[in-house]
């Protein structure tokens, strides 16, 4: 009885964990749209790259781009919903319109810099993927996000 219920605790506790850790993923993607409309495009080749019939090579180049880039993304976006945070408290606590401007400033600026990296990721894939993996990628991508 002893080993079922330690089983069971077991087997609880890890799905317990697997939920909580997609529950984090898609929290984090939520906060990458918020702060970004440019397309994640990376996540297709994250969740669904084994349907795209990439060599070895081309797994290679894009797991390094991934790892090179995505954790920038993750703390730009972080930076921006502090500043979004922080002008939102600043305007209600009577800052004045030049301090939320400079707040508003530096949002917009961390927001171009993750726009520029996107816009080279989305590069990066045109010069890795041939042109029917790049279409199957989209249709992948549209199906991802038609919720």
């Amino acid at each position: 009885m002893k080993k079922l219920i330690l089983a069971l605790i077991l087997g609880m506790t890890f799905i317990g964990t697997t939920t909580l850790a997609d529950n984090m993923a898609q929290q984090r993607m939520k906060m990458i749209h918020h702060v970004n409309p440019m397309p994640n495009l990376m996540q297709v080749i994250i969740r669904q790259g084994d349907k795209l019939g990439l060599s070895a090579d081309q797994a290679a180049a894009l797991k390094k781009w991934h790892s090179e880039n995505a954790p920038r993304i993750t703390q730009l976006a972080r930076e921006i919903l502090a500043l979004e945070k922080k002008l939102h408290d600043e305007a209600l606590a009577g800052a004045s319109g030049d301090e939320l401007q400079k707040l508003a400033d530096d949002s917009f600026r961390l927001r171009n810099e993750i726009m520029k990296i996107k816009l080279a990721c989305r590069n990066n894939m045109h010069s890795v993927l041939n042109k029917e993996q790049w279409a199957r990628m989209i249709e992948l991508y549209k199906a991802m996000n038609s919720n």
